[in-house]
């Protein structure tokens, strides 16, 4: 708007001075002839030129308002333009920090995948040395028992030895006391029964 006044002005002053410049030399190339056809021709050009300058005028009031508007759609997208700028920047330190975070949470996420791995392979290893563990028990718990079972065999057959022994040596003796002359005692065993 602070050109437009004086462009107008500058307009408006050149119209004037053209206007007198015209009237000048008009009158001189006249010889002041007075006539009244020559003060009705200026008249009607003075008022033509008033009728121009009014409509230029108009035009320029409507071309102020069109700048006035033009102005302000300027300063309305200049703002948008800033808000807009400052939204960007905004989303783009959103995005930045986003991007860290997802970043960051990948790499997490590796670490704890890979966690996950050996804690499930350490798992499965456990597992498996655990059953080897049951198996082996159960090989000593069957090796155990036979040996138990040999032991008490051993013991038995041992045992039954020595009562068979000791059988032997008690039927031996007593045989051997019956027959004695001074007992002369009829004496049997279970291959010698009396009839």
């Amino acid at each position: 708007m602070s050109l437009a006044l004086p462009l107008l002005f500058g307009l408006f002053t050149a119209l004037a001075a053209g206007i007198a410049v015209y009237m000048y030399f008009k009158g001189k190339n006249s010889y002041n002839s007075d006539s009244s056809s020559d003060i009705q021709r200026y008249l009607q050009e003075n008022a033509s030129l008033k009728a121009e300058l009014s409509e230029e005028k108009k035009r320029n009031g409507g071309l102020m308002i069109e700048l006035q508007t033009e102005k302000s759609e300027k300063d309305r997208l200049s703002g948008e333009g800033k808000r807009i700028f400052v939204e960007i920047t905004n989303l783009k330190k959103d995005y930045s920090t986003l991007s860290e975070e997802r970043d960051t949470l990948r790499s997490q996420l590796t670490h704890f995948q890979a966690e996950e791995k050996r804690k499930t392979e350490d798992f499965n290893t456990r597992i498996t040395k655990l059953d080897e563990a049951k198996v082996a028990l159960e090989d000593e718990k069957i090796r155990i028992r036979k040996e138990d079972e040999y032991e008490k065999e051993q013991e038995k057959d041992n045992r039954d030895r020595m009562w068979a022994e000791h059988e032997v040596k008690v039927q031996s003796h007593l045989t051997e006391l019956c027959r004695l002359p001074q007992y002369n005692f009829s004496s049997f065993d279970n291959k010698n029964l009396p009839e």
